[in-house]
């Protein structure tokens, strides 16, 4: 009984450790959809920057020569702004990447103790069997021991 109640224990180990898991890749999932918004977010924020920059840049070419050393600066601060930017663009598929990689390790541990589990509950159907079986033979000889002691 003390197995058993021992495999139950680690029955039921197993369940949190996977509730857990199942919370952090729920957690994971979130925190993807979070970054992949950021990402499209910020492409969607370097084409308006673009747009904007190569509007104003025609209209100043355009309307006055003397402002071309001012907007050549722009034009260098637009660069350093869009290298900023894909950087930290990079930086976020990178942490993508690795939400990747931690999903996949998780989904391994979580079939890891699926299996352990489908284990487990195997072997407690056995020990309930067995158990079932001697509770027949100990009723059986408590039954033939009061005949016994009846008859006598």
């Amino acid at each position: 009984i003390t197995k058993q109640r021992s495999k139950i224990n680690e029955l039921e180990e197993l369940k949190l450790d996977m509730r857990k898991i199942s919370n952090d890749m729920e957690e994971m999932f979130h925190d993807i959809a979070c970054l992949h918004m950021i990402i499209e977010s910020l492409i969607q924020q370097i084409f308006c920057f673009l747009g904007y920059v190569l509007t104003r840049m025609n209209t100043e070419f355009n309307i006055i020569k003397s402002q071309h050393e001012k907007t050549m600066l722009d034009m260098n601060e637009m660069i350093q702004s869009i290298i900023g930017s894909m950087q930290y663009s990079k930086k976020l598929i990178e942490d993508n990447y690795s939400y990747s990689i931690k999903e996949d390790h998780l989904l391994r541990e979580s079939t890891q103790l699926n299996e352990k589990v489908r284990i487990l509950l195997n072997e407690n159907r056995k020990l309930l069997v067995e158990q079932a079986g001697m509770q027949k033979v100990v009723s059986r000889k408590s039954n033939n021991s009061i005949k016994n002691g009846a008859q006598s």
